[in-house]
């Protein structure tokens, strides 16, 4: 009789066993069931966000370049804060512009920065972030490499000299998530961030590999190129543009005078003692350069006083003055690069040696765009599972494209890893010099050092890299230089990008 109850007691725990372990097995199993479709539809989400982000840009493209024609007059496209793509019931799919210049700008002029691929030893120098050193072996990198030319500016960090806050500045201060999700800064900080001067966090804010523009004048059409010997087709069109009589004045000037660059027309014009206001029309017209897409010049509406200080015959006077001074140009004005001279901010001869490295023009532009669903009563709100896109937008021609595209979504995150640990890699350092300044080295061996295992941002790049450019076609050697229709097909891209 006991055994029996024994055994009834046996079989009752290894029945309960059993059933916990069932209940275990099937909790377990609907928990990775749960888990793989809530990993599911963030996958589904971020999916859907992405595909936003890209709609966003296509749209964004196509708001941009219904402004070329004000382009062409030297002013600037504009944009909203944010756009609504489509809405479904208590939920709406939006696509914000996130701030991210040094003012707070949501679309920046690739133009108003100074072309690393194009600068000389001395302009590097002036700008107030590189020392005559650094200038030099940015120029000695880029000749040296297969294309004579940098296709990313995070290519600057693989020279000795340039570190990590050389190019982006502050990593800690990467905040395009906080951004995407509504959070501010108190009303002081905001406040005192509005009547600071805005300055440029590093070469990041100041450089560029996207500084062309296409050889066009104000009306649409190619630009008359005086670099080819007389003919009787550049007589034509020279009347056709300035009246009877232009053609045979110009035909003597060539007798004595190679116009193998745009100061050229500039040096005629004073020879000739040409009033200034007149000089906007032959050198809106007129051009020594060939090329379909001209390379390398500086914006004088968009650059900042930094950039404009590299310009030769410039000191931080003259620039902080051209910058004062854009505020009230007039329409004229502004679609001129003859502007300066105008408003007696520099002399002829000033002017002569910078003609041939400005425009008032930028064609490519650059915008930090997030995407995804908000709550239809707050628009403005944190975006669901946000993804953050950086691009730059190429309007140069009528059909737009995307010049450059990164998704950044974790771009704050590397970047305050990254901050972490530089901070970490400098107090390790800190720790070694002052552990050797109080050792004798026979007690202390350096592989100890070696071992320590320092991390910097060079080890985040196969991770969290934070650039990447097109490969450069390159320029089409049949390509007429006399003739003035425009080319709108993708093969009539010059020195930019593969579609």
């Amino acid at each position: 009789m006991r055994r029996s109850f024994q055994r009834r007691g046996f079989v009752i725990v290894a029945v309960l066993v059993a059933g916990i372990s069932g209940l275990w097995v099937a909790t377990s199993l609907l928990f990775l069931a749960q888990s793989d479709v809530r990993s599911a539809e963030v996958t589904m989400t971020r999916t859907r966000n992405r595909s936003l982000g890209l709609s966003g840009l296509r749209m964004l493209s196509d708001v941009l370049v219904e402004q070329r024609e004000k382009i062409l007059l030297g002013d600037s496209p504009t944009i909203e804060p944010q756009y609504s793509l489509w809405d479904e019931g208590n939920r709406e799919a939006v696509v914000r512009l996130i701030p991210f210049g040094p003012g707070g700008e949501r679309l920046i002029a690739e133009a108003g920065r100074l072309d690393v691929n194009h600068a000389t030893v001395e302009q590097l120098s002036r700008l107030n972030m590189l020392d005559s050193g650094q200038a030099r072996a940015i120029v000695d990198a880029r000749e040296a490499r297969p294309t004579g030319r940098f296709h990313s500016l995070h290519e600057l960090l693989m020279i000795d000299g340039i570190d990590a806050a050389d190019l982006l500045g502050d990593l800690a201060e990467e905040d395009s998530m906080d951004q995407v999700n509504g959070q501010e800064v108190d009303l002081a900080e905001r406040v005192a961030r509005r009547l600071a001067v805005p300055e440029a966090r590093g070469l990041i804010d100041v450089l560029t590999i996207f500084g062309f523009e296409p050889n066009l004048q104000q009306n649409g059409r190619r630009r008359i190129d005086l670099n080819v010997p007389w003919s009787e087709e550049l007589a034509r069109r020279i009347t056709e543009r300035f009246g009877e009589g232009a053609a045979a004045a110009l035909e003597s000037v060539f007798q004595e005078t190679a116009f193998d660059d745009d100061a050229r027309i500039v040096e005629v014009l004073r020879r000739f003692q040409v009033p200034a206001r007149d000089w906007m029309e032959p050198l809106d017209a007129l051009t020594t350069r060939p090329e379909v897409h001209v390379t390398g010049r500086l914006d004088l509406n968009t650059a900042s006083v930094d950039v404009l200080e590299t310009l030769p015959g410039l000191d931080r006077a003259k620039a902080d003055r051209l910058v004062a001074e854009r505020e009230s140009l007039d329409r004229e004005e502004r679609g001129s690069i003859a502007w300066p001279l105008l408003r007696d901010v520099v002399s002829d001869e000033t002017f002569e040696e910078i003609s041939s490295l400005v425009t008032v023009r930028s064609w490519t532009w650059r915008v930090r765009i997030a995407a995804g669903m908000v709550a239809a009563d707050d628009p403005e709100g944190p975006i669901d599972q946000a993804v953050v896109y950086e691009a730059v937008i190429d309007l140069a021609d009528p059909q737009p494209r995307i010049g450059y595209l990164r998704e950044i979504t974790l771009l704050q995150t590397a970047s305050r890893l990254a901050a972490v640990l530089e901070d970490e890699r400098a107090d390790e350092e800190s720790a070694v010099a002052a552990f050797e300044e109080n050792l004798p080295l026979d007690d202390f061996s350096m592989n100890e050092i070696d071992d320590m295992a320092i991390t910097s941002l060079d080890d985040l790049n196969n991770d969290f890299e934070l650039d990447d450019e097109f490969p450069e076609e390159p320029a089409d050697p049949n390509q007429s230089p006399q003739s003035d229709e425009v080319d709108e097909t993708p093969s009539g891209r010059i020195g930019r990008w593969r579609p």
